[in-house]
């Protein structure tokens, strides 16, 4: 069974659905026969890293919302989060360009880590508030998974799995894909946005009972 999430780093919905996801996997009795593969999705590829913008000043006014509003959407994520065990430091937030970050996750699926860096890529951004399109802190990263230092530093010198994230993106286009996260189970059914977690547990489990042969 495979199960493809498109995501981005810099979205909390994402952050707490692939959490969800993890933890229903974990209860799903078959989890050694599911491969999970992460996509590449930017919900502002053109956007970078803003010193003297947060990421709360952007929601407010890329989505036209007033005080009231953006505090009530606020509340509702970091309660979600805390629910997890996630947390979510939004007044040091700074809006990112998550390429280069992607770009580690293609790399890191031939390691077998892209699920560790996926999870340490939400929390250096969201918890951190670090910089994920800066060098320094994606190869940080690599050094506290033991990735090879040399290997990662090359990857981000160069365009390296460039081809293979755009690839992603543009697929997401055709597919129609406008949200995320979003998951689809061995190309047969489709989840939007970040569902509870005995959703996912359902759809592994009515696709293993239909597939398991």
């Amino acid at each position: 069974m495979k199960v493809e999430i498109w995501s981005d780093f810099i979205c909390p919905y994402c952050y707490i659905g692939t959490e969800k996801f993890d933890r229903a996997l974990e209860k799903f009795e078959h989890r050694e026969y599911v491969k999970v593969e992460f996509k590449c999705f930017q919900l502002d590829p053109h956007k970078l890293y803003e010193e003297s913008g947060s990421v709360l000043e952007i929601l407010e006014a890329k989505h036209g919302l007033d005080k009231v509003e953006l505090t009530d959407l606020v509340r509702s994520i970091t309660d979600m989060g805390k629910e997890l065990g996630l947390r979510f430091h939004w007044d040091g937030m700074k809006y990112a360009n998550s390429f280069d970050a992607h770009r580690l996750i293609k790399y890191a699926r031939k390691q077998g880590k892209d699920a560790a860096v996926k999870h340490l890529l939400f929390e250096r951004h969201f918890t951190n508030n670090e910089n994920i399109g800066e060098e320094e802190v994606l190869l940080d990263i690599a050094k506290e998974l033991s990735l090879n230092e040399e290997e990662v530093d090359e990857l981000l010198c160069f365009n390296n799995f460039a081809k293979a994230v755009r690839e992603d993106m543009e697929l997401a286009e055709d597919m129609g894909i406008e949200g995320v996260p979003f998951f689809i189970f061995n190309e047969k059914y489709a989840l939007s946005g970040a569902q509870a977690e005995e959703i996912y547990l359902q759809a592994l489990e009515q696709l293993w009972e239909e597939e398991k042969d």
